[in-house]
């Protein structure tokens, strides 16, 4: 998942699109591990962006939006009003969003959060590898326990 995310975050997409198949150990089905990097990177990447205070409701909308058009032309599109709810909870401005939006969309609107903060912040490697770093510390200390990321050799440490 993390090297997915990595290559998805530095618009690297025909390596984002041939690692899809080592998704889930590369089985079919679903695991909760591994999406839980992607809602923790997505969580830090919003702080990152918005600050503490996080988006007013323009700039959250904006977000909902481009986040929508992102997938305007899949086969699973995703509505901009499941977008905002999966941002909101992830600002922590709302609980949870079990019930309303499915769990592949929640996973792929956080994906494309952190995807298209990281191309608004200019990040780089380094900068992608400590957020990626960060979200797989946060993930296992939930209790989660996703693939790490391979480091790639002299990738820098802060």
């Amino acid at each position: 998942m993390g090297r997915w995310l990595q290559a998805a975050m530095l618009d690297q997409r025909e390596l984002r699109d041939s690692l899809i198949v080592t998704l889930n150990g590369g089985r079919a089905g679903w695991n909760d591990d591994e999406p839980a990097v992607v809602e923790a990177a997505c969580e830090l990447m919003l702080r990152e962006y918005f600050g503490p205070a996080g988006p007013d409701a323009a700039a959250l909308q904006r977000l909902s939006v481009e986040v929508r058009d992102g997938y305007a032309a899949d086969k699973l599109p995703v509505s901009q009003e499941d977008a905002e709810a999966v941002i909101r909870v992830a600002l922590g401005k709302a609980e949870g969003v079990g019930g309303t939006v499915h769990r592949g969309h929640a996973y792929r609107i956080r994906a494309m959060v952190a995807t298209i903060l990281a191309a608004r912040l200019g990040m780089q490697d380094v900068a992608v590898d400590a957020v990626l770093r960060e979200a797989e510390r946060v993930t296992f200390e939930r209790g989660w326990h996703p693939p790490l990321v391979p480091r790639r050799a002299g990738a820098e440490h802060p």
